[in-house]
């Protein structure tokens, strides 16, 4: 079983863990923004079928926290 990663930006709390995530997380340094990653293990050919209702899914989260 492969694993997909998905990151979703959060840059409204950005403030609030800046130091901390700068101290303790390499890839902030690289401009990674916070960020909420969700993984979730599935097979490669289940998420490449899926694929586009996982961008869909994603997109409304996203649309959300917007909010």
């Amino acid at each position: 079983m492969n694993y997909v990663t998905i990151i979703i930006p959060v840059p409204n709390i950005e403030y609030l863990t800046q130091n901390t995530r700068f101290q303790f997380n390499k890839y902030a340094k690289y401009g990674i923004p916070a960020h909420f990653t969700l993984l979730y293990q599935i097979d490669i050919n289940t998420y490449n079928k899926n694929k586009q209702l996982l961008i869909d899914m994603c997109n409304a989260i996203l649309k959300r926290l917007k909010k």
